[in-house]
């Protein structure tokens, strides 16, 4: 098994945004000549920041009006499909209100640079989190899923 295989849903994905988080703030720092004039950039961000933060919240709130794991490092312990509510509409609004949340740091921060993290975030987010995901709740309800699957996007 490679290294790749073996980061499969083992990065908590709130740690992988914290650390795109700390890039962001990193760049804004290190490229200041790309900071955006404006006075209300800030404001704007903390509005896209509450927004994603919700988002979380009553995605989270649906898996235990479920009552199924919350933990996205264990998968295979899903014992319910959750796909009403969000979940008519994207298959991971969990991970896309934490992709909200820093797009609204980028705002806050008020730096082009900050943006060039976002790419990078659904990249690896896709990859080591989303994707072994879907495999293994693909094994876990079979067709059920294989629909659902094919009815809901995966972000929006």
């Amino acid at each position: 098994m490679s290294t790749e295989n073996e980061l499969e849903t083992k990065i908590p994905p709130p740690l992988l945004g914290l650390v795109t988080a700390l890039m962001m703030w990193l760049l804004s720092q290190l490229l200041p000549t790309l900071s955006m004039v404006s006075s209300n950039l800030y404001r704007v961000g903390i509005v896209i920041i509450l927004a994603g933060l919700c988002l979380d919240v009553v995605a989270l709130l649906q898996f235990r009006k479920n009552n199924t794991t919350i933990s996205p490092l264990s998968p295979e312990k899903a014992s319910t499909m959750v796909i009403n509510g969000l979940y008519k509409y994207s298959r991971n609004p969990m991970y896309l209100g934490l992709l909200i949340v820093l797009t609204g740091w980028a705002f806050f921060l008020g730096n082009l640079a900050s943006f060039a993290c976002l790419p990078i975030f659904v990249r690896l987010i896709s990859r080591f989190q989303i994707i072994p995901e879907e495999r293994i709740l693909r094994e876990t309800f079979g067709e059920p899923y294989e629909k659902y699957l094919t009815q809901v996007r995966r972000w929006i």
